[in-house]
């Protein structure tokens, strides 16, 4: 956590050590959410990727199921298998089930994630931030950090302070409450 973090704890009774050693871990592994999150594929990515593995298994199992991709091809091939110990004509009739398989389960996920509603980008990002809003929130008005509970107002605005300096985006003005608020009604209230 920053170094500045503790002159702002102090000055509303926070006790800077036990705070960053209960919101060290919760800070990081919200950092680490987002970076997952960031890393993430887009939906239209993730429909490329699906329609292409359909591709390859519909290609593949065509290719492999005629008598033989060509001629020599496939006397090679039978050849080089047979030098490392393998039963082309098996190999082949595995893969063309299997690429056949994977044609019909990529087709199918890639229809069902065409007609998926469309996520808004971050949904679950907010919902994790606002958890943790709601967590720091509860830690400063309850018993928890040793002095007595804060009101809510100074509480919002040493959250916002705590926030902008670990670099977790807050949003606009008054987004701490509503953030907090959002939590609750989701049933995440509970103390940490």
């Amino acid at each position: 956590m920053p170094p500045a973090i503790d002159g702002v704890l102090r000055s509303h009774g926070v006790d800077p050590k036990q705070f960053a050693v209960w919101f060290g871990p919760k800070l990081g592994h919200y950092r680490g959410m987002a970076a997952a999150a960031a890393a993430r594929a887009t939906a239209s990515e993730d429909l490329a990727m699906l329609r292409g593995l359909a591709s390859v298994g519909e290609a593949g199992s065509t290719l492999l199921s005629t008598t033989g991709p060509a001629g020599r091809a496939d006397e090679e091939l039978f050849l080089e298998a047979h030098a490392a110990g393998v039963d082309w004509h098996a190999l082949r009739a595995r893969l063309v089930q299997d690429l056949m398989t994977l044609r019909v389960v990529a087709s199918r996920a890639a229809a069902k994630r065409e007609s998926a509603p469309a996520q808004k980008p971050g949904a679950k990002l907010l919902a994790r931030r606002d958890e943790l809003l709601l967590s720091v929130y509860q830690r400063l008005r309850g018993p928890a950090t040793g002095a007595k509970p804060m009101k809510a107002a100074v509480a919002y605005a040493l959250i916002e302070q705590i926030m902008i300096l670990c670099q977790v985006e807050v949003g606009r003005e008054n987004a701490i409450e509503k953030a907090i608020k959002k939590a609750r009604t989701k049933g995440k209230n509970r103390r940490d």
